[in-house]
């Protein structure tokens, strides 16, 4: 019975491994998308050929480029922020492939 009971405990800490590393995944996933997404939209303002047609067209759009300089500046947080979970996952399921694949050698 305490076999079984070991295995089991065993067999449940997997799992919650594989969760955490599924999650984390899925985190990377929706950020990526969004990201990916606000640049798709931030591209379409960036390559328009409308640099005015008077001083006070031409002050708006370079108050609509501060903001989107700004916005910019965010989005670099959010890019490497990215770029480290990456890692993490990427890190994660290297280490969890190794541990698994030596355990299941010792069980041959």
């Amino acid at each position: 019975m305490n076999e079984a009971w070991e295995r089991l405990k065993a067999l449940s800490l997997r799992r919650q491994e594989k969760l955490f590393g599924a999650h984390e995944i899925q985190h990377f996933n929706r950020d990526a998308d969004e990201t990916i997404a606000w640049i798709a939209e931030k591209d379409v303002v960036l390559s328009t050929d409308d640099y005015g047609r008077d001083l006070a067209s031409v002050q708006q759009l370079q108050r609509k480029h501060d903001g989107v300089e700004r916005d910019l500046a965010a989005l670099e947080d959010k890019v490497l922020k990215s770029m480290f979970l990456r890692g993490c996952c990427k890190s994660f399921w290297s280490n969890y492939l190794q541990i698994h694949f030596c355990l299941s050698q010792r069980s041959v």
